[in-house]
């Protein structure tokens, strides 16, 4: 027959508490954990739509920036060829008219080339 003391029951009731207390703490522990990943797969999706929508507005500000830009370019453009053709003679008497004021004012006459300047010469 058994026969069980004060002391056994006593380390006995100290090891069935230590159970129950870590069996209490895991359950616990397990349950912040679950809450603690529900709460971060919310975070996640949530920062994956915001992603979505600002590569969407991303998309649309660097389109409509890409067409103020052609048409930038196109204005550039065609102020600069206004701006060369008013600068440009409109006619052969103004351009000769340009000439004869050069000459009065002391400008220097061009020289033409001289002749094979600007030729590749033969390699032979």
């Amino acid at each position: 027959m058994l026969r069980f003391t004060i002391r056994d029951l006593l380390w006995l009731t100290v090891v069935a508490a230590m159970g129950v207390l870590v069996f209490g703490d895991r359950a616990a522990l397990n349950k912040q954990r679950a809450a603690l990943q529900a709460e971060t797969a919310a975070e996640r999706d949530k920062l994956k739509k915001e992603r979505v929508e600002m590569g969407e507005t991303f998309w649309k500000v660097s389109k409509s920036l890409q067409g103020r830009e052609q048409n930038l370019d196109r204005e550039v453009r065609e102020r600069v060829h206004h701006e060369v053709r008013k600068a440009l003679p409109v006619s052969e008497a103004e351009l000769e008219a340009t000439k004869r004021k050069s000459a009065e004012l002391g400008a220097p006459r061009p020289q033409p080339l001289p002749l094979g300047y600007g030729e590749i010469p033969n390699k032979d």
